[in-house]
């Protein structure tokens, strides 16, 4: 093993240790399509019927190694086997399961609701704004979901007509909530999916818990490159600071300082965590990524390049990681497009050749 696998190993491993899970419960009646907006959002069936933990009577828990965030998944209420409602086991297990959970520390609380009504079934029923009631009540930062909106008919402004009337009669009872439009089945029609990531990054708690959100979604290429800019600034600012010391040698006339290896994995975990590629994306990273943006960078950062052992100029330093992680957020924001569009892994030496990835390179050096 290299000394630069060996440092990447090491890194990758702190990394995977320090992440923070968001707890995101999502409650609804049966039916009304948790598991499909879970799926269309977060990339792969994490909610699939029997992968679940029962927790308690009606509410399972979802959790992986390859994703960043829990899934607490709660029926609001229960369909007799005469058709009518019940709300006795939300109120006997659910609820007491919540209470126990957010007298804990803050990383075992829920952070998130999103409760899921139904176009499709025509009303809000007494249940619902019973439910919606007590997360309010109880300060939990709580997001009305309208599921199966697809076939909800537009008024002029372009709001479906049917979740219109629902979130009026939620408001007559409960002011001041957030509503979203969904529709997981037709993967053409986002509606209101990225307002839906947008305000669940903003509700919550710390920047840990945003950042491993932000990992796990899918929708949102944009949040992520938002998220991945954040990390590039703390970098430079690191090694304007610092300057280039002990760098790692690679093979490609480049030289890897210790915070620049740390952006490099964090940039590659806010695109690909959630994809089931994480770890086969790390080997590709640790082998091939790092040195193709080495070779397609060299020509630009030559004048920068130091020899090993040297110490480098804060200044330059800085150039240099700023320039380093620009080029890597672009072509994984590339190379993740094509994976959700196609479903392949892109050929990394096609992206990093190509006259976007080259632009984003010369931008970054003009701009830093």
């Amino acid at each position: 093993m290299t000394e630069f696998e060996k440092k990447f190993e090491e890194e990758w491993n702190k990394q995977k240790q320090e992440i923070q899970k968001p707890n995101l419960l999502i409650v609804g009646g049966t039916g009304v399509g948790k598991s499909s907006l879970i799926n269309r959002i977060f990339g792969k069936d994490v909610a699939k019927t029997g992968a679940g933990k029962p927790i308690t009577k009606g509410i399972d828990k979802y959790e992986s190694e390859e994703t960043s965030l829990v899934f607490w998944d709660a029926e609001g209420y229960e369909i007799s086997t005469s058709g009518n409602q019940d709300r006795s086991n939300f109120e006997t297990n659910v609820i007491p399961k919540i209470e126990e959970m957010n007298r804990q520390e803050l990383k075992n609380q829920i952070h998130l609701v999103w409760y899921c009504i139904s176009i499709t079934k025509h009303r809000v029923t007494d249940y619902d704004l019973q439910n919606i009631r007590y997360f309010i009540n109880h300060n939990m930062k709580t997001a009305i979901i309208f599921t199966q909106c697809d076939n909800d008919e537009e008024d002029e402004t372009g709001k479906g007509k049917e979740a219109l009337g629902f979130s009026e009669i939620i408001s007559k009872e409960i002011p001041n909530l957030m509503y979203f439009e969904t529709c997981a089945s037709n993967i053409t029609l986002s509606l209101d999916l990225e307002k839906l990531i947008d305000w669940s990054i903003e509700a919550l708690p710390n920047e840990q818990l945003r950042k491993s959100f932000i990992q796990a979604q899918k929708v949102s290429i944009a949040a992520k490159k938002t998220q991945a800019y954040k990390v590039v600034t703390v970098a430079t600012a690191t090694t304007t600071a610092t300057g280039l010391f002990n760098p790692i040698p690679l093979s490609d006339a480049l030289l890897l300082a210790p915070q620049q290896l740390a952006m490099c994995i964090s940039i590659t975990n806010i695109f690909w965590m959630n994809t089931g590629l994480s770890s086969s994306v790390s080997e590709i990273l640790k082998t091939q990524i790092v040195s193709l943006l080495g070779k397609s960078t060299a020509a630009s950062l030559s004048k920068f390049i130091p020899i090993f052992g040297q110490i480098v100029n804060g200044v330059v330093a800085g150039g240099i990681t700023f320039a380093l992680g620009s080029a890597l957020i672009e072509a994984n924001a590339m190379a993740l497009e094509e994976f959700l569009n196609t479903g392949k892994l892109p050929d990394w030496f096609d992206i990093f050749s190509s006259a976007t990835f080259v632009n984003a390179i010369k931008y970054a050096m003009n701009n830093k």
